[in-house]
């Protein structure tokens, strides 16, 4: 068994993971929404991905395309290349064209993901998804706005609001985990889960842009950790990223930046895909572990902290380090269903450690897959990681995240602000 379906195997079983291996999915569009949904379709190991797109690669934010003077390269075969190293047991084809009804009826796929900017391109799929009475996906976004529409009238398909605007980093991730989760939900579904409707429309919005924070320290480089070093990054903050880790095989199903480098330290690893992202910024890394013995020196230099570890004592090493430093934390987890976040602000709610008790946890190793902790899957960690991200920008505006998900079936987001009701001097 190759190691980044182990994972899968275990949460859903062997029949489940070859009813992914088994579907076609044709992707159109190769913008942010697109790469986030490639790489969670490739890592979830969906067996056929079909890419159509026919833009060339440019000096922006595209972490699926990497490659060393790549400049007016043909993006699709760029990020075709990089999703083979995510996962080589996927069948990968593409077409450096427009969608056209030729390609579609040659294809014949399972599933259509139209994930452009472009009504006429969202039309021609439309067309050919109900004569051939298939699911159709229309995914959009802009840097305020993300929606996602299924199976709706041609007129709300195109979603024409959407027409020649550039796509946003943010809003981006966050819809692209929410369609993952829903084509998932299109094959099988699992144990509480509801199944999907016919008909599905979601809309994330930022009730404004967000401006960069200034220093943000990133603890623990996994899944969750990537996501939010993607979100930030895009927004123009310098990271400080802290984890003793190495990358592994199995690492690639959720924390997709570390392709092609397996056996090297996660934290070192993601601050060189970062920084190339995003020469603007300054990323630094550590390769060690957090203790109370050098979490204030560690924080000193840092305007917000991310908690996106797994294990109950770093969790309270970070909150008692937040509270003492009067600093904001913004506290992550997931599983394979649904994730959590969790947020500090000094003086005006408890510390999470009050709330949640870490403290009160016994010391387990740190990893997902040991005891008492549920495995997550990419589409958790894709919301929950880029909404740590949107959280901590939007402290910095003072302003609440409007989340508006009309018919989604599953809650994968609890915003957890509240106090606990015991004053302990947080």
């Amino acid at each position: 068994m190759y190691d980044v379906e182990d994972r899968h195997v275990r949460i859903w079983g062997r029949k489940n993971q070859n009813k992914l291996k088994k579907t076609k999915i044709l992707v159109s569009g190769t913008d942010f929404s697109s790469q986030y949904i490639l790489a969670g379709l490739s890592a979830l190991g969906f067996g056929n991905i079909v890419l159509i797109d026919n833009t060339r690669a440019k000096t922006n934010f595209n972490f699926l395309s990497l490659k060393k003077n790549s400049m007016g390269s043909k993006k699709n075969e760029l990020i075709i290349e990089t999703l083979k190293l995510i996962n080589q047991n996927v069948n990968y084809s593409s077409y450096f064209i427009k969608p056209i009804k030729a390609i579609l009826n040659y294809e014949n796929p399972d599933i259509i993901i139209e994930c452009s900017n472009n009504s006429y391109s969202k039309e021609i799929c439309f067309e050919y998804a109900m004569k051939s009475n298939i699911k159709m996906y229309s995914v959009s976004s802009t840097k305020k706005s993300s929606k996602f529409i299924k199976q709706k009238s041609l007129s709300e398909i195109l979603l024409s609001e959407y027409h020649g605007r550039k796509q946003g980093m943010l809003t981006s991730g966050i819809i692209a985990s929410i369609v993952l989760d829903s084509v998932r939900k299109e094959l099988f579904v699992l144990t509480g889960e509801k199944k999907l409707r016919e008909s599905e429309k979601v809309t994330y919005f930022l009730p404004t842009l967000l401006n960069d924070y200034g220093n943000a320290l990133i603890v623990g480089a996994g899944a969750l950790g990537t996501f939010s070093a993607l979100g930030l990054a895009s927004s123009n903050t310098n990271l400080k990223i802290i984890d003793s880790d190495i990358v592994e095989t199995s690492n690639l199903n959720r924390q997709i930046l570390y392709y092609g480098l397996v056996g090297e330290y996660k934290s070192k690893s993601l601050a060189k895909r970062i920084s190339k992202l995003n020469k603007s910024i300054n990323v630094s890394y550590l390769v060690e572990n957090v203790s109370v013995n050098n979490i204030n020196s560690l924080i000193s230099k840092s305007d917000i902290i991310l908690g996106c570890v797994d294990n109950f004592k770093t969790r309270s090493i970070l909150s008692a380090a937040a509270v003492k430093a009067g600093k904001v934390y913004v506290d992550g987890r997931t599983d394979q269903s649904e994730g959590e976040l969790s947020t500090y602000i000094p003086s005006k709610n408890n510390c999470l450690d009050c709330r949640k008790g870490f403290s009160k946890f016994k010391e387990i190793k740190n990893s997902c897959m040991s005891e008492n902790i549920s495995p997550s899957v990419i589409t958790t960690n894709m919301f929950v990681g880029t909404q740590m991200a949107v959280e901590a920008l939007s402290l910095n505006l003072n302003k609440n995240v409007s989340l508006n998900f009309s018919s989604y079936s599953q809650n994968l987001f609890s915003r957890k602000k509240d106090l606990c009701g015991e004053i302990c001097g947080c």
